[in-house]
């Protein structure tokens, strides 16, 4: 069975197009309510895992700014915007959610320490487009930069970016049990062309 990851190159060119769409950096934190939604099998009474969220799928380094979230950078030019600190309870703890920033606005929260709870309001989806997009999603470059860390396995063929989009739909509760890309799939994210030479190399092992 052979392992394939993206190319470095590849993955930079993802976290550029992500760059250049105006994305809300609290649409981090909305990703991270769907996949614990999916893996706990409910939209209420969530228990977010923020830390562990951000550090399976943003964590690039070990200092104060660890975390690397291509959103919300449509004026910058600058790839040192791109951090973020490593205070993610800042944002998404219940005693530190501000209610005039778009995380409040999909949610409902409340408790403390351990009783701390997220609940997923009623057409999150469509309030998370109103208030954290301006156009869906670009899936392909998405699925490629949160997955960037993580080997596809083949017995046969060659590995394709569809792979890592097919995995990001399973994970974060975004297909039906028929398989297919569910309402808040569709009305959160596009397909686009993910046009890059030789997009895939060989997984190093050791």
């Amino acid at each position: 069975m052979a392992q394939y990851v993206l190319h470095p190159d590849a993955v930079e060119g993802c976290m550029w197009d992500l760059a250049e769409e105006k994305i809300h950096r609290h649409f981090g934190g909305y990703l991270g309510m769907l996949r614990t939604a999916e893996v706990e099998g409910k939209t209420d009474d969530l228990f977010f895992d923020y830390e562990g969220f951000f550090d399976a799928f943003f964590k690039v380094r070990d200092d104060g700014y660890p975390y690397l979230v291509p959103f919300d950078t449509t004026d910058l030019d600058d790839r040192e915007d791109f951090w973020f600190n490593d205070n993610v309870g800042g944002s998404y703890s219940t005693s530190s959610i501000r209610d005039d920033l778009p995380f409040s606005s999909v949610v409902d929260y409340g408790g403390r320490y351990a009783d701390r709870w997220w609940t997923l309001k009623d057409n999150h989806h469509e309030i998370a487009f109103e208030e954290m997009l301006e156009r869906e999603v670009p899936v392909e470059p998405l699925a490629g930069f949160l997955y960037r860390d993580f080997a596809i396995e083949l017995d046969e063929g060659e590995p394709s970016i569809d792979h890592y989009v097919r995995i990001f739909r399973e994970e974060f509760g975004l297909v039906d049990d028929e398989g297919e890309p569910t309402e808040v799939y569709n009305h959160l994210f596009r397909s686009v062309d993910f046009d890059y030479d030789s997009p895939f190399e060989a997984a190093q092992h050791g």
